[in-house]
């Protein structure tokens, strides 16, 4: 058996782990990488990119529909499947590309492919090979969770893993989960042109603000798509093409008789067969037990991405990175911290919030103060008549912010100085001073910090100040 001794040890390859293997190996770290799939095939084939690509064709065709509000003869974009599937494909083979393993090799990155497995709190094996580290990094990622409902083991089922690679987008599907890809892809299939039913036990998107998925709702049932909320699926017949469903709901019993039917509710840390008993690391249902360093219950191996339980966003990947790196390169107690990580969901209108929510913030101690203002009032919006949504600050009595909700057009983008606020601590008066340029939707940042801090000016005292100044000529 092979003895290979490193410095840094990442198994798995989700985003967060090829940071870590990345940036370690360009500061002249000896660094192992392994994975048990193709190197990058957790990130860019868990759903987040391909999704990504079908969602633009999609946003492409809402726009030609929407020619004429623009004085453009009205126009239908003629919808070929294949076609946007081979264009999903080959986005995902170019974005592969730059996690290959060649390229991590040139890096001075060791790539094993293979099954890891701990054999001591200190090492593991992976095939014939025994790997010493001075430091280990478990980034698995997740994978897709199915339920146990009756008769759907039997029954043809796709992924959000599998749903991108037939020839052909399917025309007639269901779409089992009404969470973030359960919306964006039923938003998706819909614009271009597939006839879409969405389930869900609960509500769509329930752990997102209620005002901004009310805009997603009500534009999805204007769109055509069947969304069924709070409504449970009792049993699954396959046919030979499709799908038989038995639900029940807030309209009684209910049988679905649909095409492709897709499993999107929710996933689950991939972490079966690494041993981790064997290397005192506590895990639960929900992923490996970390502290704020990003540390499991065994300090020499951390844990980041989705296989770590806890609050820790997608959209953080390089921010653990970049905490664990502090920690095992330069010894430095860094923290994480989860709640400056973006919560996104690209549906139509997008939803974009950080940071805690509108009932979070009302209970928090010393309450809050919560600052609206409509996208309808942006000149930019109003130019694209893209004038759904809104921002919703949430302050605390001196002016700190709390948290931020988007709804609309680019509000992912427009989240991101909310974001670097937060991070420095920096209060509502600082994002008062922002210039952006015009016309912009990036102007509804200083907007509504200005509306904030014109309500603090009417206070008595402040009154009585200008009063002061005014008579002072």
């Amino acid at each position: 058996m092979e003895q290979l001794t490193t410095d840094v040890c990442v198994v798995g390859a989700d985003a967060a782990g090829l940071a870590v293997a990345a940036s370690a190996a360009l500061m002249g770290v000896a660094v192992v990488l392994i994975e048990t799939g193709a190197t990058g095939k957790r990130a860019l084939h868990s759903g987040a990119t391909l999704s990504g690509a079908l969602i633009a064709s999609a946003r492409v065709a809402e726009t030609v529909r929407q020619a004429q509000t623009m004085g453009l003869a009205p126009m239908h974009p003629i919808i070929d499947g294949e076609r946007v599937q081979k264009h999903v494909q080959a986005v995902a083979a170019k974005m592969a590309a730059a996690d290959s393993p060649e390229r991590y090799g040139a890096l001075g990155v060791r790539v094993i492919k293979g099954q890891a497995c701990f054999t001591s709190d200190r090492s593991l094996d992976v095939g014939d090979i025994h790997v010493s580290a001075r430091r280990f990094v478990i980034a698995t990622g997740t994978e897709p969770v199915v339920p146990d409902i009756p008769g759907l083991a039997e029954a043809t089922y796709q992924t959000g893993n599998t749903i991108f690679s037939g020839p052909d987008l399917p025309h007639r599907l269901v779409i089992l989960g009404a969470g973030t890809m359960g919306t964006e892809l039923a938003q998706a299939y819909r614009s271009l042109g597939r006839d879409v039913t969405l389930i869900d036990h609960a509500a769509m998107l329930s752990d997102h603000d209620g005002e901004a998925v009310a805009l997603v709702r009500e534009r999805m049932r204007r769109s055509g798509v069947t969304l069924l909320e709070h409504t449970r699926v009792l049993r699954v017949q396959g046919l030979t093409s499709g799908v038989m469903m038995d639900v029940d709901g807030p309209h009684g019993p209910a049988m679905l008789n649909h095409g492709d039917l897709i499993i999107a509710t929710g996933r689950k840390p991939c972490l079966g067969g690494l041993g981790l008993d064997v290397a005192g690391v506590a895990m639960t249902d929900q992923g490996i037990m970390v502290d704020a360093r990003m540390r499991s219950s065994n300090k020499r191996i951390f844990a980041v991405g989705d296989c770590a339980a806890g609050e820790y966003a997608p959209h953080a990947a390089s921010h653990e990175a970049g905490v664990v790196l502090r920690n095992i390169l330069f010894g430095l107690r860094a923290n994480a911290r989860p709640g400056c990580a973006p919560r996104i969901v690209y549906s139509d209108p997008e939803i974009a919030s950080i940071g805690l929510s509108e009932r979070a913030a009302l209970a928090s101690p010393g309450g809050a103060r919560i600052v609206r203002s409509p996208l309808s009032e942006n000149h930019r919006a109003r130019l694209e008549q893209r004038t759904a949504g809104f921002i919703k600050v949430m302050m605390g009595p001196k002016g700190r912010i709390l948290g931020v909700v988007i709804a609309g057009t680019h509000a992912a983008e427009l989240l991101a100085p909310w974001g670097l606020a937060m991070q420095n601590g920096l209060k509502i008066s600082a994002m008062a001073e922002l210039i952006p340029s015009y016309p912009t939707y990036g102007e509804i940042s200083p907007s509504v910090a200005t509306q904030a801090l014109a309500a603090q000016m009417r206070k008595p005292w402040v009154q009585r100040l200008i009063r002061i100044v005014r008579a002072l000529g």
